[in-house]
């Protein structure tokens, strides 16, 4: 628990620090702050490397967790059924949020119309802090449950960080339930790749 309050408030953080860093490049569009934020994500892995070491840390299963269940037949980690319901719900949240909750119409439209949220009375600049503070929030809550599954070290950054810009390219940036279900068939091909294919599993 402490490491998963520790880990989601230090990507909290992390998230507002990058909407300071991308700010200027807000008029430039989508793709130069995709370059920006990919460049410091490789640059972050290779801190980590050198302040941690290169070394894979093994992350254990919660015991409470740490057991299988019987679904269809088959024999399911419960720790891996549990972080797939908890998935679905925070589509299911998020989805909620924005389409239904003010604070959902804002962030709507601080991507769609900067100029017009500011002459409601919002800061779009404000707007865009929170959302990326909340999804450095959830990326790192994700890290850190995702850890007993993928196992931390080094270029687990980079595999996770090119999964993720399939995923959007994929789902686009317009629904959370089209990127949720482009996510589970990028996760699905990967899977059946690797048991498949083996040999091609690197590429």
């Amino acid at each position: 628990a402490l490491g998963l309050a520790a880990g989601t408030a230090a990507a909290c953080l992390a998230g507002a620090g990058l909407s300071a860093a991308t700010a200027p490049l807000a008029r430039r569009g989508h793709l130069a702050q995709a370059l920006l934020t990919f460049g410091l994500a490789l640059i972050g892995g290779d801190l980590l490397i050198q302040l941690f070491g290169a070394d894979e840390l093994p992350v254990r299963v919660p015991e409470a967790l740490d057991s299988s269940v019987m679904l269809l037949g088959h024999r399911y980690p419960a720790y891996r059924l549990c972080f797939i319901v908890m998935a679905v719900l925070l589509a299911a949240f998020g989805t909620w949020v924005l389409t239904r909750t003010r604070m959902g119409a804002a962030v709507r439209a601080a991507a769609d119309d900067p100029q017009m949220l500011a002459a409601t009375g919002h800061n779009p600049r404000a707007v865009h802090t929170g959302v990326l503070a909340a999804a450095g929030a959830l990326a790192g809550a994700a890290g850190v449950l995702g850890a007993p599954i993928i196992g931390p070290g080094p270029g687990t950054s980079e595999n996770v960080l090119m999964l993720s810009l399939v995923v959007v390219v994929l789902g686009g940036l317009r629904s959370l339930w089209a990127t949720f279900f482009a996510a589970v068939a990028v996760g699905e091909v990967q899977t059946l790749g690797v048991s498949l294919v083996p040999d091609l599993a690197p590429y």
